[in-house]
């Protein structure tokens, strides 16, 4: 049983379903790195969208293979013999594989744009309150000296 409550029930079609979505989100994940590597937007774009658009098939077949808990405290499912544990297993298994990816890729992206930004001329924001504090600091002096 998953930390959050709920765990896979057989339900065979769904879950191969399922193992089928997360490939074709594998493969997503892997354009988008190639397009974050080029720098090419429009990439980008078509790589957000197929990602929406399998995130919303995986949501609605994790709603059909996700059972809650029942009353009892127990999770609910259908079958829970060796075999019907390991595919569970592994299907959680790949949709741990597929977050750290999606993670991995948006850190890509970040540091991306970071660099381009860098190149361009623009500001490195360190994102720490000091850092902004100063920023504002000299804003104000600057403004309080052209007065």
């Amino acid at each position: 049983m998953a930390a959050d409550g709920w765990t896979l029930v057989d339900d065979a079609g769904a879950l191969a379903e399922l193992r089928s979505v997360l490939a074709e989100m594998d493969d997503a994940l892997v354009a988008e790195r190639d397009a974050i590597r080029r720098l090419d937007g429009a990439a980008l774009t078509a790589a957000a969208e197929r990602k929406r658009s399998l995130a919303d098939r995986m949501q609605a077949l994790v709603g059909k293979v996700a059972a809650p808990v029942g009353p009892d405290g127990r999770a609910v499912a259908r079958r829970d013999d060796d075999r019907a544990r390991a595919e569970r297993d592994q299907v959680r298994d790949h949709v741990r594989r597929v977050l750290a990816h999606a993670e991995a890729n948006a850190a890509l992206l970040a540091d991306a744009v970071a660099t381009v930004r860098a190149v361009a001329g623009g500001r490195t924001d360190t994102g720490t309150y000091d850092a902004r504090a100063r920023r504002v600091t000299l804003r104000m002096t600057a403004v309080g000296r052209a007065a």
